[in-house]
């Protein structure tokens, strides 16, 4: 089965480049390298599905997260991304200082 990934915003219009990255909870099931994944963007203004391949990843704690990452991925500084982070995740995990997130690269897939 293809995993879905939702996108509630169009960080950096990261969407519309060829690849782009996508931080996101560890999961080492279902986040695997060469995976096909299908791309959902749910934003009131920007709706639209596509297929991409995971290219890399890379795993990490908030902790070690850099400004370039958050700048890349959000389009906003390390301290505004990591209050993100926050929202995004604080009520799913117990302890996001030690949960380990994966910063991954994706490549469209031209249809």
């Amino acid at each position: 089965m293809i995993r879905t990934f939702n996108f509630s915003r169009n960080w950096n219009n990261k969407l519309d480049c060829n690849q782009f990255s996508t931080i996101r909870l560890r999961n080492d099931y279902a986040n695997v390298l060469e995976d096909v994944v299908v791309c959902k963007l749910t934003d009131k203004k920007d709706k639209r599905n596509f297929r991409a391949i995971i290219k890399y990843i890379f795993h990490f704690r908030l902790k070690d997260m850099t400004d370039a990452m958050a700048r890349l991925d959000m389009d906003l500084p390390l301290s505004k991304a990591k209050t993100v982070l926050y929202r995004m995740y604080g009520k799913k995990v117990k302890d996001l200082n030690i949960q380990q997130f994966s910063f991954m690269v994706l490549k469209k897939i031209k249809s």
